[in-house]
């Protein structure tokens, strides 16, 4: 490539961009990224889910990705390390991510095999992440009736 071929890409570079809050978007499940937090007594599991926005309105060309954490730990742990409320909080926002997707978690299910490629309607709402710029978070999930 030429330096000339780079200096019209880059021209042409556009920053990530949220979507309008408060509207609800159709979300694919796009990867997937385990990990174990070290701020706790105990080291504790997560995973985060990342997820593509499905037609972003139109004139957003470079939509940010919208990611979803959440703990991968037996009760007890949670319970040990972030207190009751926390983790009943955590199993709600298992519950309700995969309510959102269609997973039924009345059922085994394989985090990669069955959640990756799954969708979900859900509202967005937004947090400041600093020198990351606005991200779009999930303020609730739209589950099917």
């Amino acid at each position: 490539m030429s330096m000339l071929d780079m200096a019209s890409r880059l021209g042409n570079a556009q920053e990530a961009q949220i979507v309008p809050t408060g509207v609800e978007y159709e979300l694919e499940v796009i990867k997937m990224k385990t990990g174990a937090s070290e701020k706790y007594e105990t080291p504790l599991d997560y995973v985060v889910y990342t997820c593509k926005i499905l037609n972003p309105p139109e004139g957003i060309l470079n939509v940010r990705t919208v990611d979803v954490f959440l703990w991968c730990e037996d009760q007890q742990k949670l319970i040990d390390n972030i207190g009751e409320d926390k983790a009943n909080d955590s199993d709600l926002s298992w519950k309700r991510f995969l309510d959102g997707i269609g997973v039924d978690w009345t059922q085994p299910f394989h985090n990669e095999d069955d959640i990756i490629g799954q969708t979900g309607w859900a509202i967005l709402g937004s947090k400041d992440e600093g020198e990351h710029g606005m991200k779009n978070t999930i303020r609730r999930w739209v589950t099917p009736k």
